[in-house]
């Protein structure tokens, strides 16, 4: 969506509503795949203890 914006933009981009929300959701996914990592890493961590109690 960003590049199909950016591509069919014409004049400033920064004018263009339109690119700035689809940038603005963009920020909000890319928060929420962070935050899922970190999430998945501290997971991964728990899981790795509990194994190493079994050996």
């Amino acid at each position: 969506q960003i590049l199909y914006r950016l591509s069919a933009s014409e004049g400033n981009p920064v004018d263009n509503v339109e690119l700035i929300e689809v940038l603005e959701q963009s920020k909000v996914k890319a928060g929420e795949i962070k935050a899922k990592v970190v999430i998945a890493e501290q997971t991964e961590k728990d899981i790795d203890v509990t194994r190493s109690q079994y050996i």
